[in-house]
């Protein structure tokens, strides 16, 4: 779970998934209003590693790298504009993780508004490991009540499957 914090300017959040024993991350990111319709965020990105949970040390997955447009080689999607009125967005990521390694992270840098104006914006995400090999939850554990009766869901904008 990546807890909702505000994205600023040059500055990355993360967060590390060890994937051992799962089969499928599904991912939503919420990407929250913003007082200006602009680009909130430079880089939505994931990266992996088979031995380190150190975002740096890992290497970029340019399929499910995001930017403010698609480049051959170093993003493969782009990220939906901030707006300034309404629900936000919702970016969905579901994940293959047999093809990858064993940590794999999410990571959210900030970007610029109107060029020198610095780009801020609300993030959070919630992940569910999916297809495990062994499940941490018995049959009683699990919620009982799944009402959804009362939601609403709008702009849910992109769908970035691998």
């Amino acid at each position: 779970m990546l807890p909702p914090q505000f994205g600023t300017y040059n500055v990355t959040q993360s967060v590390v998934v060890d994937t051992s024993g799962h089969d499928l991350l599904n991912f939503s990111l919420i990407l929250g209003t913003h007082s200006t319709a602009a680009d909130a965020y430079g880089t939505i990105k994931w990266s992996e590693s088979d031995t380190s949970t150190d975002v740096t040390s890992m290497t970029d997955i340019v399929a499910l790298t995001g930017g403010t447009s698609v480049v051959s080689g170093s993003t493969g999607w782009v990220i939906p504009p901030s707006t300034s009125a309404g629900l936000g967005t919702v970016v969905e990521f579901n994940i293959d993780l047999r093809k990858r390694k064993k940590y794999i992270a999410l990571l959210i840098t900030g970007g610029t508004l109107n060029g020198a104006i610095n780009g801020r914006g609300i993030v959070c995400g919630v992940g569910h490991l999916l297809r495990s090999t062994e499940s941490d939850d018995t049959a009683p554990q699990k919620s009982a009540n799944t009402r959804y009766d009362n939601t609403a869901a709008s702009a849910c904008t992109t769908v970035v499957n691998v």
